[in-house]
């Protein structure tokens, strides 16, 4: 059985699913379905949107730093997360930029929640020593 989060990752790689909500599309070829605006013939970047709300609020969020268009180095480490099967790196590069851009940007009026926000998140998770981590 394919755990949840790589399901995910891979529908979301794949195109087959909004890159910010992770809802699988119902009809890849809907008109509502908006591409990343930096992919090109010569820049593939797979990230897809439901419609437009979820595609500003990805861009915002974290797209702007992890979209391999505009950042060949992420193509390098969603391909590095894949084929280790690695999914907790892929969600500790979620959770960094968006603490980044949270950090970047703290002045800016925007629905999108504020670093002592995102930092309460990242503080919630639950955290293994290596001793721990061991032992099981």
């Amino acid at each position: 059985m394919i755990p949840i989060d790589r399901e995910v990752y891979d529908l979301t790689t794949n195109s087959v699913a909004c890159t910010f909500c992770s809802t699988p599309f119902s009809d890849p070829s809907s008109a509502l379905i908006v591409k990343c605006p930096h992919n090109s013939s010569s820049a593939y970047c797979p990230a897809r949107f439901c419609n437009r709300l979820c595609s500003t609020r990805g861009t915002r969020v974290s797209h702007t730093i992890l979209c391999p268009a505009r950042n060949p180095k992420a193509r390098e480490l969603f391909q590095f997360i894949r084929v280790n099967h690695w999914m907790a790196l892929h969600a500790l590069v979620q959770c960094s930029t968006r603490l980044l851009l949270s950090a970047a940007t703290p002045n800016l009026k925007q629905p999108e929640p504020s670093l002592d926000e995102e930092w309460t998140v990242f503080n919630s998770f639950a955290s293994l020593s290596l001793e721990h981590r061991e032992a099981w």
